[in-house]
Protein backbone atom coordinates (compact mmCIF):
# COMPACT_ATOMS: atom_id res chain seq x y z
CA UNK A 1 0.00 0.00 0.00
CA UNK A 2 2.83 2.44 0.81
CA UNK A 3 4.40 1.80 -2.56
CA UNK A 4 1.08 2.33 -4.38
CA UNK A 5 0.63 5.67 -2.58
CA UNK A 6 4.12 6.72 -3.72
CA UNK A 7 3.24 5.80 -7.31
CA UNK A 8 0.05 7.87 -7.17
CA UNK A 9 1.92 10.85 -5.71
CA UNK A 10 4.61 10.82 -8.38
CA UNK A 11 2.02 10.37 -11.16
CA UNK A 12 0.29 13.49 -9.79
CA UNK A 13 3.58 15.43 -9.80
CA UNK A 14 4.37 14.19 -13.29
CA UNK A 15 0.95 15.14 -14.69
CA UNK A 16 1.14 18.55 -13.03
CA UNK A 17 4.57 19.18 -14.52
CA UNK A 18 3.70 18.32 -18.13
CA UNK A 19 0.53 20.44 -17.89
CA UNK A 20 2.51 23.55 -16.99
CA UNK A 21 3.57 24.65 -20.49
CA UNK A 22 2.47 24.82 -24.13
CA UNK A 23 4.43 22.47 -26.43
CA UNK A 24 4.53 18.73 -25.73
CA UNK A 25 7.16 16.32 -27.00
CA UNK A 26 6.92 12.53 -26.66
CA UNK A 27 10.00 10.30 -26.93
CA UNK A 28 9.72 6.49 -26.87
CA UNK A 29 12.97 4.52 -26.58
CA UNK A 30 14.36 0.98 -26.76
CA UNK A 31 17.58 0.07 -24.93
CA UNK A 32 19.80 -2.99 -24.63
CA UNK A 33 21.77 -3.41 -21.40
CA UNK A 34 24.78 -5.74 -21.32
CA UNK A 35 24.51 -6.18 -17.57
CA UNK A 36 26.39 -7.81 -14.74
CA UNK A 37 24.93 -8.46 -11.28
CA UNK A 38 27.41 -9.05 -8.50
CA UNK A 39 27.49 -8.65 -4.76
CA UNK A 40 28.14 -10.09 -1.37
CA UNK A 41 26.26 -10.92 1.80
CA UNK A 42 27.13 -9.66 5.28
CA UNK A 43 30.88 -9.47 6.09
CA UNK A 44 31.66 -10.32 2.41
CA UNK A 45 31.60 -14.03 3.24
CA UNK A 46 29.51 -15.04 0.22
CA UNK A 47 30.26 -13.51 -3.18
CA UNK A 48 28.14 -14.05 -6.28
CA UNK A 49 27.98 -12.80 -9.86
CA UNK A 50 26.13 -13.31 -13.14
CA UNK A 51 25.84 -11.63 -16.53
CA UNK A 52 23.00 -11.28 -19.02
CA UNK A 53 21.40 -8.97 -21.59
CA UNK A 54 18.43 -6.88 -20.44
CA UNK A 55 15.80 -5.27 -22.69
CA UNK A 56 14.61 -1.82 -21.69
CA UNK A 57 11.61 0.23 -22.87
CA UNK A 58 10.96 3.86 -22.03
CA UNK A 59 8.61 6.75 -22.70
CA UNK A 60 9.45 10.39 -21.94
CA UNK A 61 7.17 13.46 -22.10
CA UNK A 62 8.54 17.00 -22.07
CA UNK A 63 6.93 20.43 -21.97
CA UNK A 64 9.39 23.30 -21.97
CA UNK A 65 11.49 22.86 -18.80
CA UNK A 66 9.31 20.11 -17.27
CA UNK A 67 9.58 16.44 -18.10
CA UNK A 68 8.35 13.08 -16.90
CA UNK A 69 8.76 9.51 -17.96
CA UNK A 70 8.57 5.81 -17.29
CA UNK A 71 11.05 3.03 -18.00
CA UNK A 72 11.26 -0.70 -17.40
CA UNK A 73 13.88 -3.34 -18.11
CA UNK A 74 14.01 -7.03 -17.33
CA UNK A 75 15.84 -10.30 -17.90
CA UNK A 76 16.94 -13.51 -16.19
CA UNK A 77 20.28 -14.03 -14.43
CA UNK A 78 21.78 -17.51 -14.06
CA UNK A 79 23.92 -17.96 -10.94
CA UNK A 80 25.96 -21.14 -11.33
CA UNK A 81 28.33 -21.02 -8.33
CA UNK A 82 26.42 -19.10 -5.65
CA UNK A 83 23.17 -17.13 -5.65
CA UNK A 84 22.25 -14.04 -3.58
CA UNK A 85 21.07 -14.81 -0.06
CA UNK A 86 17.35 -14.48 0.63
CA UNK A 87 16.06 -12.26 3.45
CA UNK A 88 15.80 -15.17 5.91
CA UNK A 89 19.35 -16.35 5.24
CA UNK A 90 18.47 -19.10 2.77
CA UNK A 91 21.08 -19.48 0.05
CA UNK A 92 21.40 -21.84 -2.91
CA UNK A 93 24.52 -22.72 -4.90
CA UNK A 94 22.72 -22.31 -8.23
CA UNK A 95 19.62 -20.33 -9.11
CA UNK A 96 17.92 -18.52 -11.98
CA UNK A 97 16.59 -15.14 -10.88
CA UNK A 98 14.24 -13.00 -12.93
CA UNK A 99 14.97 -9.30 -12.36
CA UNK A 100 12.77 -6.38 -13.44
CA UNK A 101 13.48 -2.70 -12.77
CA UNK A 102 10.90 0.08 -12.97
CA UNK A 103 11.39 3.86 -12.78
CA UNK A 104 8.81 6.65 -12.78
CA UNK A 105 10.50 10.05 -13.08
CA UNK A 106 9.44 13.72 -12.89
CA UNK A 107 12.00 16.46 -13.42
CA UNK A 108 12.75 20.09 -14.23
CA UNK A 109 15.54 21.80 -16.20
CA UNK A 110 17.06 24.41 -13.90
CA UNK A 111 19.30 25.53 -16.77
CA UNK A 112 20.01 24.61 -20.40
CA UNK A 113 22.53 21.95 -19.32
CA UNK A 114 21.29 20.81 -15.89
CA UNK A 115 18.10 19.06 -14.71
CA UNK A 116 16.92 17.80 -11.31
CA UNK A 117 14.46 14.95 -10.86
CA UNK A 118 12.43 12.79 -8.48
CA UNK A 119 12.44 9.04 -9.10
CA UNK A 120 10.10 6.32 -7.87
CA UNK A 121 12.17 3.15 -8.22
CA UNK A 122 11.28 -0.52 -7.90
CA UNK A 123 13.41 -3.64 -8.41
CA UNK A 124 11.58 -6.99 -8.37
CA UNK A 125 13.50 -10.28 -8.11
CA UNK A 126 11.95 -13.73 -8.51
CA UNK A 127 13.89 -16.95 -7.76
CA UNK A 128 12.37 -19.11 -10.50
CA UNK A 129 13.43 -22.45 -9.01
CA UNK A 130 12.27 -21.81 -5.41
CA UNK A 131 9.15 -19.62 -5.84
CA UNK A 132 10.73 -16.90 -3.68
CA UNK A 133 10.38 -13.25 -4.65
CA UNK A 134 11.35 -9.91 -3.14
CA UNK A 135 10.99 -6.25 -4.09
CA UNK A 136 13.19 -3.24 -3.34
CA UNK A 137 11.41 0.09 -3.74
CA UNK A 138 11.42 3.72 -2.69
CA UNK A 139 11.63 7.41 -3.53
CA UNK A 140 14.81 8.96 -4.86
CA UNK A 141 16.21 12.19 -6.29
CA UNK A 142 19.01 13.12 -8.62
CA UNK A 143 20.65 15.48 -11.07
CA UNK A 144 21.51 15.19 -14.77
CA UNK A 145 23.96 17.20 -16.85
CA UNK A 146 24.30 17.67 -20.61
CA UNK A 147 27.13 19.09 -22.72
CA UNK A 148 26.49 19.60 -26.46
CA UNK A 149 29.27 18.58 -28.82
CA UNK A 150 29.47 18.18 -32.61
CA UNK A 151 26.62 15.93 -33.79
CA UNK A 152 25.75 14.86 -30.27
CA UNK A 153 25.51 15.39 -26.53
CA UNK A 154 27.63 14.10 -23.66
CA UNK A 155 25.43 13.29 -20.65
CA UNK A 156 25.80 12.21 -17.04
CA UNK A 157 23.18 11.39 -14.41
CA UNK A 158 23.45 10.59 -10.70
CA UNK A 159 20.69 9.64 -8.25
CA UNK A 160 20.17 8.28 -4.75
CA UNK A 161 17.19 6.45 -3.29
CA UNK A 162 15.96 5.17 0.09
CA UNK A 163 14.81 1.57 -0.22
CA UNK A 164 12.55 -0.84 1.62
CA UNK A 165 12.58 -4.59 1.01
CA UNK A 166 9.25 -6.42 0.90
CA UNK A 167 8.25 -10.02 0.37
CA UNK A 168 4.76 -11.45 0.76
CA UNK A 169 3.41 -7.94 1.56
CA UNK A 170 5.70 -7.77 4.61
CA UNK A 171 8.63 -5.39 5.09
CA UNK A 172 11.79 -7.42 5.76
CA UNK A 173 14.54 -4.82 5.55
CA UNK A 174 15.62 -1.36 4.44
CA UNK A 175 18.58 0.37 2.90
CA UNK A 176 19.71 2.76 0.21
CA UNK A 177 20.85 2.81 -3.38
CA UNK A 178 22.70 4.97 -5.86
CA UNK A 179 22.91 5.10 -9.64
CA UNK A 180 25.41 6.68 -12.04
CA UNK A 181 25.24 6.80 -15.82
CA UNK A 182 27.49 8.55 -18.33
CA UNK A 183 27.36 8.38 -22.10
CA UNK A 184 26.98 9.91 -25.52
CA UNK A 185 23.84 10.72 -27.52
CA UNK A 186 24.43 10.84 -31.28
CA UNK A 187 21.89 12.70 -33.39
CA UNK A 188 21.00 10.81 -36.56
CA UNK A 189 18.40 13.49 -37.31
CA UNK A 190 16.66 16.29 -35.35
CA UNK A 191 14.24 13.70 -33.91
CA UNK A 192 16.17 10.38 -34.04
CA UNK A 193 18.96 9.63 -31.54
CA UNK A 194 21.38 6.82 -30.80
CA UNK A 195 22.70 6.42 -27.26
CA UNK A 196 25.69 4.55 -25.81
CA UNK A 197 26.84 4.69 -22.22
CA UNK A 198 27.90 3.03 -18.99
CA UNK A 199 25.50 2.56 -16.08
CA UNK A 200 26.20 1.43 -12.53
CA UNK A 201 23.83 0.85 -9.61
CA UNK A 202 24.59 -0.08 -6.01
CA UNK A 203 21.87 -1.27 -3.61
CA UNK A 204 22.69 -1.97 0.05
CA UNK A 205 19.91 -3.66 2.04
CA UNK A 206 19.98 -4.53 5.74
CA UNK A 207 17.66 -7.52 6.15
CA UNK A 208 15.96 -8.01 9.52
CA UNK A 209 17.19 -11.63 9.71
CA UNK A 210 20.03 -12.18 7.22
CA UNK A 211 21.84 -8.88 7.79
CA UNK A 212 23.43 -6.61 5.22
CA UNK A 213 23.59 -7.43 1.51
CA UNK A 214 25.23 -5.37 -1.26
CA UNK A 215 24.14 -5.70 -4.88
CA UNK A 216 25.89 -4.07 -7.86
CA UNK A 217 24.17 -3.96 -11.24
CA UNK A 218 25.82 -2.30 -14.19
CA UNK A 219 27.30 -2.47 -17.64
CA UNK A 220 27.07 -1.07 -21.15
CA UNK A 221 23.83 0.37 -22.52
CA UNK A 222 23.00 1.12 -26.17
CA UNK A 223 19.65 2.43 -27.37
CA UNK A 224 17.63 4.35 -29.89
CA UNK A 225 14.92 6.98 -29.38
CA UNK A 226 12.52 8.91 -31.59
CA UNK A 227 10.82 12.21 -30.68
CA UNK A 228 7.36 13.32 -31.76
CA UNK A 229 5.64 16.68 -31.31
CA UNK A 230 2.04 16.46 -30.04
Amino acid sequence: MKFINKILLLIYLLSASVAAAESLRMTPSVDIYFSSWSGEDENSTNNYSSETTMLGLGLMLQKDKWYGGISIKSSEFDFTDLAPEQDDGTQTSTSTISRAEFDLVAGYYIGPKVAVFLDLKSSAMDWLDTNYDIKFGGFGAGVSGFYPLTNGIFYASFGVVRLTAETGNSEVGSGAGSSLEIGWIYKLSPTLNLRAGLKSQVQVIDYDIAGEQTNRIGGIVVGISKSFSL
